[in-house]
C-alpha cells in the first residue's frame, strides 16, 4: 500500500486531491513563484515559515483502516502504487503526499471553478464519467489552508484561532475558487482574533490588508493600510499578494505624502548653521546621532540636496520614531511631533502601535476611494 496520508471528507467522493507539500523552510519572499498548472489549480506556494500547527482534527479525516475504503480511494491508491513502481527512487526521495477524497456535489455548490471544471466540457468531467472518479494533483502548497478550505465546502464546523499566516493562505484560496462567501463570515471573526495577538511588522499588517481588501472590509482596510505605509521600507508592492495597482498605488502616495515634508524640514532643525536656536529650543544632540546613522549623512552638516527623496528607500516611519521614542524629553520640535507631542510607542505591542499611527500625519487610504479609482 501506497505511504500516502489519506483523508476523507466524505467516504463516497469521487474527487481525489493529491498535494505534495513544497520545503518547510522560509525564502527570501514569503511567496513561493507561481507554477502555472492546468484548470482549476491555485497558484502553488512554496513554505513560508508559517506555523505548522494543525487546525483541523486529522485524526477524524485519517483512514485507519484501508479494507475500509471505499472502492474510488481503493482504485487510486493502486494506480499511485503503479506510478511508484516505475521509479522507485524518485519515490523514496520524494515529499510526503496526501490523498485528499472529496464530494465533488460539495465542490460544485461551493464554487463556480469546481463546478465548471466537473460538469463543463473539460477533461475533468470525461474522467469523472468514465473512471469514475476524478484526480488532481496540487504541488508545492501547505497541507492546512487546502485540509480548511474543503472542511469549510463541505459544510464542517470552521476552525478557530488562526495565524494570520493560514488566514491568508485560505483567503487565497477562497478567492481562486471563487467561493468567498462561504468564508467570509469565519475569515472576519478569524482576522477580529488574530488582531489580538499579532506581532507587528511590514509583512504580518500586509497580509492582513490582503484579507481586508478581498473580504472589502473598509474598516480593517483603513487601519492597516495606515499600519502598512507605517512600516514600509521603500516601495510597497504587496509582499508577492495579489493586489490591484490601484491599491499599491494609493499606498505608495500616501507614504510619498506623508514622509516628504519631514525629510525637507529636517535641515531646517539640525543645520549646522543654526547653533543659537539648538541652544534657545533644548536640542537634543542624540536624536541628531541616531538620525546621522538612520540617514547615513551628518545631520549637523549635510546640505539640504544631500538628504533622501522619494521613494526613501531604508527609510520607514518606524525607523524615524524610534530615533526620538526613547523616553527623553529634549525641546526641539522633533521629526514626527510638530507640536511637541513626545509619544512612547512599544513597537512589539501591535495595540500601542495602532494607538500611535493614528496620531501621525498619515492619510488613511480608504476602500471606497481605491473601488472608485478601478471603476473609471
Amino acid at each position: 500500500m501506497s505511504d500516502s496520508v489519506i483523508y476523507s471528507f466524505h467516504p463516497e467522493g469521487r474527487v481525489i486531491f493529491v498535494l505534495t507539500e513544497g520545503p518547510s523552510t522560509p525564502s527570501d519572499s514569503p511567496h513561493g513563484d507561481d507554477h502555472d498548472g492546468d484548470f482549476g489549480f491555485a497558484p502553488a506556494r512554496l513554505g513560508t515559515g508559517a506555523s505548522q500547527r494543525s487546525y483541523i482534527d486529522l485524526a477524524e479525516l485519517a483512514c485507519k483502516d484501508d479494507s475500509k475504503l471505499s472502492s474510488t480511494t481503493a482504485l487510486l491508491l493502486k494506480n499511485a502504487n503503479r506510478e511508484s513502481e516505475k521509479s522507485p527512487s524518485a519515490a523514496a526521495q520524494a515529499p510526503k503526499r496526501y490523498l485528499l477524497q472529496a464530494s465533488e456535489k460539495h465542490l460544485v455548490l461551493s464554487s463556480p471553478v469546481f463546478k465548471q471544471m466537473l460538469c463543463g466540457l473539460w477533461k475533468e468531467t470525461t474522467d469523472l464519467a468514465t473512471e469514475g472518479f476524478v484526480r488532481f494533483e496540487i504541488k508545492n502548497w501547505n497541507l492546512q489552508p487546502f485540509l480548511i478550505l474543503l472542511q469549510v465546502m463541505h459544510g464542517r464546523p470552521a476552525p478557530k484561532g488562526l495565524d494570520v499566516d493560514t488566514i491568508t493562505d485560505v483567503a487565497l484560496l477562497a478567492d481562486y475558487y471563487q467561493c468567498l462567501e462561504d468564508f467570509r463570515r469565519c475569515m472576519r471573526g478569524w482576522l477580529r482574533e488574530a488582531k489580538k495577538t499579532l506581532r507587528p511588522s511590514h509583512e504580518t499588517y500586509t497580509k492582513c490588508l490582503w484579507v481586508s481588501w478581498i473580504l472589502r472590509s473598509a474598516t480593517n482596510f483603513k487601519d492597516f493600510g495606515s499600519l502598512v505605509v507605517y512600516f514600509a521600507e521603500d516601495l510597497i508592492e504587496g509582499e508577492g499578494l495579489p493586489f490591484h495597482p490601484v491599491v499599491l498605488d494609493k499606498l505608495n502616495a500616501a507614504r510619498k505624502k506623508a514622509l516628504t515634508p519631514i525629510i525637507r524640514r529636517l535641515p531646517m532643525h539640525y543645520n549646522s548653521e543654526r547653533p543659537a536656536e539648538w541652544a534657545h529650543r533644548g536640542f537634543c544632540g542624540e536624536c541628531a546621532t541616531l538620525l546621522s546613522g538612520l540617514l547615513e549623512l551628518d545631520v549637523r552638516q549635510a546640505t539640504r540636496e544631500a538628504y533622501p527623496v522619494a521613494p526613501f528607500s531604508g527609510l520607514s516611519f518606524a525607523k524615524l520614531v524610534v530615533t526620538e521614542c526613547r523616553g527623553r524629553r529634549c525641546h526641539d520640535m522633533g521629526i514626527i511631533h510638530m507640536e511637541r507631542m513626545y509619544q512612547t510607542v512599544d513597537h512589539s505591542d501591535a495595540g500601542s502601535v495602532s494607538r500611535f499611527v493614528r496620531k501621525l500625519n498619515i492619510k488613511p487610504v480608504t476602500l471606497e476611494e481605491c473601488l472608485k479609482k478601478m471603476a473609471k
